[in-house]
């Protein structure tokens, strides 16, 4: 089963002070950002993994391609953030998650990473360009490669028909959904079972949380 939690960078804003509380590593790194909104997106990141997963700071690792993990839940979680949303995804295999906000289409880096199917696909639409991007990030966290994963060595299309892909020797399920001005994907190991409804957290419901 995937889940997948969604903080708005305003709530996050309400919560600063709780997440340099929780997450005082994280918020030494946030500080060393020149904006504003990246380090509230940094933090934000730190209060999902609290509320959601109720981790601290020093549980958390990171694998040799920079993806987090914690070695004492059995269960298996994501972040990304961009524009103004946080999101975390968490699941029983292997997930990755990506959200990106709508802006320009980025005509070079279609050319360089997309299939041809997908150029074709795509066509320089705004909307399908950024489809195409957060399913290819979802499918490169989920099976932990990154950018390390050729962006161009795979298509996403059949995702988008509820068709699995098979990447790096992994079969690798996917989903789109929308959040205003934003383009979000989530990826999984395993099928999903159900279409996926985003959990909207707010600073109360994080608050009002035990041990909180």
């Amino acid at each position: 089963m995937t889940q997948l939690f969604v903080l708005p960078l305003a709530e996050a804003a309400r919560l600063e002070a709780e997440a340099r509380r929780w997450f005082p590593a994280r918020a030494k790194r946030a500080d060393r950002m020149r904006k504003p909104d990246d380090r509230l997106r940094c933090l934000g990141a730190g209060v999902l993994l609290h509320a959601a997963l109720q981790l601290e700071e020093e549980q958390i690792q990171t694998t040799e391609h920079g993806k987090p993990f914690a070695p004492q839940k059995k269960l298996h979680f994501n972040l990304s953030h961009s524009g103004e949303y946080i999101v975390l995804a968490v699941g029983s295999a292997e997930v990755g998650v990506d959200v990106q906000q709508i802006d320009a289409v980025h005509e070079g880096v279609a050319k360089r990473c997309f299939t041809a199917e997908e150029l074709t696909w795509y066509r320089g639409d705004r909307a399908r360009f950024y489809t195409v991007w957060t399913l290819k990030e979802s499918v490169s966290k989920a099976v932990g490669l990154g950018l390390g994963l050729p962006f161009d060595s795979f298509s996403v299309l059949p995702l988008l028909t509820g068709q699995s892909i098979s990447v790096n020797d992994r079969q690798i399920f996917g989903q789109t959904l929308s959040l205003p001005g934003h383009a979000l994907a989530v990826c999984s190991t395993e099928p999903f079972d159900k279409t996926i409804e985003p959990a909207f957290l707010t600073a109360e419901t994080i608050r009002n949380q035990p041990n909180n």
